[in-house]
């Protein structure tokens, strides 16, 4: 139960990004949109996930890493709502 709600909770609100697809660049061109959302973050998680595991390797400090998640999800939260239709 707790790994579900774990999963919910960080991937959730990602999944409303892709609902926004059609809205910013419209109906004709939102399957590209959604794939290049998708290709770019798990890219950024790809390059993100040395760079998260060099830090907690150096600190030692494996606490740290729920900092980076909310930090991570509240410049996603600001970064969406600068986004107007």
């Amino acid at each position: 139960m707790a790994l579900f709600l774990c999963g919910f909770f960080v991937y959730g609100p990602a999944s409303s990004f892709w609902a926004l697809c059609p809205d910013l660049v419209g109906a004709k061109r939102a399957g590209t949109a959604t794939g290049v959302m998708n290709f770019s973050s798990y890219l950024f998680a790809g390059l993100a996930e040395p760079l998260i595991g060099s830090m907690l390797d150096s600190t030692g400090n494996t606490s740290l890493i729920f900092i980076v998640v909310t930090s991570a999800c509240l410049c996603s939260a600001v970064v969406a709502l600068f986004i107007r239709r």
